[in-house]
C-alpha cells in the first residue's frame, strides 16, 4: 500500500513524547508512520500482525477490556476494525489523556464501478461511529475521506460542510482539460452534498474533553485568530521532495493559509530555504506581485511545519500565457536584485560546473556529453563577460501563480535562488507547460519559445542580445536537467512527467548545441 495513504495521521499527533495506541489490524504504512512520528506506538489486536524490528509493543486483550494500560495514559488513538464494540469506546475514555484525539478507519473494498450496496453500507458504519462517539461524549467529531481511494492517496479532505468540501480541492491546479472536468464536477458534487457517494472509506476523528491540544489544526487556529477552521491535505508527489500540503478554511470555505510539513532533511532544506526567500522579499517591498507572508516556521512533533498567508480563492486560477503582468514582475525582480558579476567566477555558473562533473560519473555517455559540451561552451561564450545576475523564482510556473483582483499572487518559493541568469524563470514559464500541457515536439519548444514577442521585449529590458539569450537558454537546460537527473539517482526511479520532461530537455540540448558547437 502507498505511503501516502497514513499522512492523516498528522491530525493525531503532538509531540514526539505521544503514546499511541493502535487497535484492530493496521496497514503497514500506518504503523510505520506512527513509529516515525512517536516511538512509544502500542498495538492491542487478537491477530498477529508481523512488525518485526519495528519496536511496537504488544497489548493484551482481556474480556472488554485493553490490559494493562493505566488510565488517562495515551495521548491518541487509531481504530481500524469492522464491528466495533461499545467496550472499546469506553475503554477509550479510561486510558485517553483529556484534549486528546482518536480517529476511526472505515472502508469498503474500492472497485471500478462502485454499487450502491456498498455506498449505503459505507454510510451506515459513519452514521453508528459518530453516533457512538456522542454517545460516550467525544467532541469535535470530523469526518475525513481519502480521494481517489486508498491506493492512490491524493487528497485528504474534510466531508462535513459542503462549502468546505467544494473549497477542499483548491489545493490541485490541475492543467490538462480531463483533470480540470473532474475537479470541476467534484466541486458540483459537493455543493449538492452528493460527495461521500464518490468514496468509498472514510476517517472518523473525534476528541476526547474540549481541552486544548497543540495538534494541527490547533496550531493553525491559533496563528489566523480563527475558530472552527477545517484542514486539507495533499499528500505530495512521490518522490524525493515530497512534502504534505496543508489548506486551511473557514466555516464558509474561505481559503485562510496553505502549511507545508517538512518530515526529512531534504524537504527541511527546502522549506527553510523558502522561509528564507519570503522573509528577503517582503523587505524588497514588491509592488507588482504579491507573495505569501511566513505566519509559523516550528517544529511540530517529528516535523517542521511552516504556514504562509494567501490571496487564493474557490475561483483562482492560473494564467498559461505569458503576460505584461509575468513580465512586469520578472523585471522588478530582476530590477532590485540584480548585479553584474563575471560569469566564471559566479555562484550559479560554478555550481552547475560542479553539478556536471558529479552527475557525469553516474549518467549514460548521451547525458554526459551533452552537459558537458553545454557547459564548455557556456564558459567559452560568458565566462569572461559580467553578466546581470539576480533572483530566481525556480519553478516560475502557471500552477505556481494565480491572478488576484489584477494582481500576480507567485507562491511556492521553495527552489529559489538569489543568484542566477536573468532568463531562468521566463524559459521555465514558457518551456514547461509546453512539455508537460501541450506536449509539443522539442524543435517547436525551441522555436516558439525564442520568437515569442514578451521574451524578446524582456531581453531589451535586461539588455541581452540574441546571441547570449541562447547561450542562457543553453545554461537552463543544462541547470534543469541537472537539476532532475540528480533528483531521480536519488529516488531510484522516474515519474511519468519526470520521464518526458528529461527526454525533451536533452532533445532540447541537442537542437541547441548542434547550432552553436561547431
Amino acid at each position: 500500500m502507498d505511503e501516502r495513504f497514513a499522512e492523516w495521521t498528522h491530525f493525531l499527533i503532538t509531540g514526539r513524547d505521544n503514546k499511541v495506541l493502535i487497535f484492530g489490524s493496521p496497514s503497514p504504512p500506518i504503523v510505520r508512520k506512527l513509529f516515525k512520528m512517536t516511538k512509544n506506538v502500542f498495538l492491542a489486536s487478537d491477530k498477529n500482525i508481523p512488525f518485526e524490528g519495528s519496536g511496537i509493543k504488544r497489548i493484551k486483550l482481556k474480556q472488554n477490556s485493553i490490559f494493562p494500560i493505566a488510565n488517562q495514559s495515551i495521548d491518541a488513538a487509531v481504530i481500524i476494525e469492522q464491528k466495533i464494540a461499545d467496550y472499546i469506546f469506553i475503554e477509550l475514555k479510561r486510558i485517553l489523556i483529556p484534549g486528546s484525539k482518536i480517529a476511526v478507519f472505515l472502508e469498503e473494498k474500492e472497485h471500478k464501478k462502485v454499487k450502491l450496496a456498498k455506498i449505503l453500507s459505507l454510510l451506515k458504519k459513519e452514521r453508528q461511529i459518530r453516533r457512538k462517539l456522542r454517545k460516550y461524549n467525544f467532541v469535535d467529531i470530523e469526518t475525513y475521506t481519502i480521494i481517489p481511494g486508498i491506493h492512490d492517496p491524493r487528497w485528504i479532505l474534510p466531508l462535513d460542510s459542503k462549502k468546505q468540501a467544494a473549497a477542499s480541492l483548491q489545493l490541485y491546479q490541475p492543467s490538462l482539460f480531463g483533470a480540470k472536468i473532474k475537479k470541476f464536477l467534484f466541486r458540483v458534487f459537493s455543493y449538492l452534498g452528493f460527495v461521500r457517494a464518490l468514496t468509498t472509506n472514510r476517517i472518523v476523528f473525534a476528541k476526547h474533553h474540549q481541552t486544548v491540544s497543540n495538534d494541527l489544526k490547533n496550531i493553525f487556529e491559533e496563528v489566523l485568530g480563527e475558530k472552527n477552521i477545517k484542514l486539507a491535505l495533499f499528500t505530495g508527489t512521490p518522490g524525493y521532495h515530497r512534502k504534505v500540503t496543508i489548506q486551511a478554511m473557514g466555516p464558509n470555505g474561505d481559503i485562510l493559509a496553505y502549511g507545508k510539513l517538512a518530515e526529512n532533511e531534504q524537504t527541511y532544506k527546502l522549506l527553510k530555504n523558502e522561509v528564507d526567500i519570503l522573509n528577503y522579499l517582503a523587505s524588497l517591498h514588491l509592488t507588482k506581485a504579491a507573495i505569501p507572508k511566513v505566519l509559523f516556521w516550528g517544529a511540530m512533533s517529528n516535523s517542521k511545519l511552516l504556514i504562509q498567508s494567501t490571496r487564493k480563492k474557490l475561483g483562482s486560477h492560473g494564467i498559461y500565457r505569458l503576460t505584461d503582468l509575468h513580465l512586469n514582475f520578472l523585471g522588478e525582480l530582476f530590477t532590485k536584485t540584480t548585479r553584474r558579476e563575471i560569469f566564471r567566477k559566479s555562484q550559479c555558473f560554478i555550481k552547475l560546473e560542479k553539478n556536471i562533473g558529479e552527475l557525469s560519473k553516474h549518467l549514460d555517455n548521451k547525458w554526459k556529453q551533452r552537459l558537458i559540451r553545454g557547459i564548455k561552451y557556456i564558459g567559452s561564450e560568458l565566462g569572461e563577460a559580467e553578466v546581470p545576475l539576480g533572483l530566481c523564482h525556480g519553478d516560475f510556473t502557471p500552477w505556481n501563480t494565480f491572478l488576484d483582483s489584477g494582481k500576480l499572487f507567485v507562491f511556492d518559493w521553495e527552489y529559489t535562488t538569489k543568484q542566477s541568469i536573468p532568463l531562468w524563470d521566463i524559459f521555465h514559464f514558457l518551456i514547461h507547460p509546453r512539455i508537460l500541457v501541450k506536449k509539443d515536439r522539442a524543435e517547436t519548444i525551441v522555436r516558439k519559445v525564442k520568437n515569442h514577442n514578451l521574451l524578446q521585449q524582456y531581453l531589451s529590458f535586461v539588455n541581452i542580445n540574441n546571441h547570449e539569450m541562447e547561450v542562457m537558454l543553453l545554461f537552463y537546460l543544462c541547470d534543469i536537467s541537472c537539476f532532475y537527473l540528480y533528483k531521480i539517482s536519488k529516488q531510484g526511479q522516474s515519474s511519468e512527467e519526470e520521464k518526458k520532461s528529461i527526454n525533451a530537455w536533452g532533445k532540447m540540448l541537442d537542437l541547441i548545441l548542434s547550432k552553436l558547437v561547431k
